[in-house]
């Protein structure tokens, strides 16, 4: 995703706001710099999305390896993780304390998962069409 961004930065282009919308340019971490380029990250599994944010990770969809196996993971392998199953309806973990994923904190931080729940469905949103003096002409 970071890349169209990167390569822009690095040939001293700058894109447009209908260019690389999701991209963000890695360029000072490859120079040595130690500071975030982001404030989150998405994920994308088939169906699911999730987002890194902090030490959070949300999982919107109830079918992780905690919600009672749904992913067939065997059960030796599950209580030698120690995974906690659940029946929430998404997934939220604190990676600092948990960074496992067994045990899942959405129903005791609802407050958390709604914040997140509501960032990752911002990040989703396109940014709508692109004016048509930047279609490409073939």
């Amino acid at each position: 995703t970071d890349w169209l961004a990167t390569f822009a930065d690095v040939a001293g282009l700058e894109l447009s706001d209908h260019e690389g919308e999701d991209s963000v340019s890695i360029l000072p971490l490859l120079k040595g710099s130690t500071e975030p380029v982001r404030e989150s990250l998405i994920h994308h599994m088939s169906s699911r999305f999730a987002i890194r944010h902090g030490d959070w990770l949300f999982i919107d969809h109830k079918n992780g390896d905690g919600n009672n196996g749904k992913r067939k993971e065997p059960g030796w392998l599950r209580k030698e993780r120690g995974v906690v199953s659940h029946n929430s309806k998404a997934e939220l973990f604190n990676l600092k304390d948990d960074p496992q994923q067994t045990t899942n904190l959405y129903d005791k931080h609802p407050e958390k998962a709604n914040e997140l729940m509501k960032l990752l469905k911002q990040s989703k949103k396109p940014n709508g069409p692109a004016p048509p003096e930047s279609t490409p002409r073939y």
